[in-house]
């Protein structure tokens, strides 16, 4: 099986058990990784080549991208520092490197949206409560 298709087919973001469950040979995700035809998250997950660079860094930190980013990435204006990341409540090892300006928006429910971002609904909620906030 084609692996960035199956990634595509995926919502452009996988872990590697799923892509295996789809028929996804191991040696083929791996030479897809070498040959740059994906994109690795985090170990055993994977991205479209062409995922925004602002959904990778929440990708890359554990979460989805929501809020003020969310909101961004929908109006095409670019990400916004400091990147808002939803992350399920109970997360642990997050990838957030040191100096990095992130705002962790932690959640026990189901918050619509895709693999990568929130809706745009539920961005603009998650904004008007974190400017609330002050954040």
């Amino acid at each position: 099986m084609n692996i960035p298709k199956a990634l595509e087919s995926l919502g452009g973001f996988a872990h590697r058990h799923e892509l295996v469950g789809m028929g996804c040979w191991p040696a083929m995700i791996d030479l897809s990784l070498y040959y740059r035809k994906i994109l690795r998250v985090r170990q055993g997950q994977y991205a479209s080549v062409d995922t925004p660079p602002a959904v990778l860094r929440a990708l890359r930190i554990g979460g989805r991208l929501a809020c003020v980013s969310a909101l961004a990435y929908y109006e095409r204006s670019g990400e916004g520092d400091p990147l808002h990341v939803l992350v399920r409540h109970g997360a642990s090892r997050l990838g957030i490197r040191a100096g990095e300006a992130v705002v962790v928006h932690w959640t026990r429910r189901e918050v619509e949206g895709t693999r990568l971002v929130v809706s745009e609904r539920a961005a603009r909620t998650q904004a008007a409560w974190c400017r609330a906030a002050g954040r």
